[in-house]
């Protein structure tokens, strides 16, 4: 599983308490508590490449969906960088310790 930080959680029938749905399942992820940080560490930065595609995938799902992600969403709580490899790899290991 790629999410190993996060605990998926099915809420459905949260989502379902507000009418009829289109899906047979929603499912939202959470930080497990080990990983969990109610304030981003020193340096932390989000990836511009990252930013762009969540913003494609809500564009998306029709029109109004990006507009509504926007007005639903605090804004970054950090810089936005592109991110650039120095080397033709991806070191191993955590992206915090290199």
């Amino acid at each position: 599983m790629r999410e190993i930080r996060y605990d998926r959680v099915d809420v459905t029938a949260e989502i379902a308490a507000d009418g009829p749905l289109d899906f047979d399942r929603v499912v939202t992820f959470t930080a497990k508590p080990s990983n969990y940080a109610p304030a981003p560490p020193p340096g932390a930065v989000v990836l511009a490449s990252y930013a762009r595609a969540v913003e494609a995938a809500f564009e998306s799902l029709g029109p109004g969906q990006l507009e509504l992600f926007r007005a639903t969403t605090e804004p970054h709580p950090v810089e936005i960088v592109e991110g650039v490899l120095v080397h033709d790899r991806i070191p191993a290991g955590n992206p915090r310790e290199w």
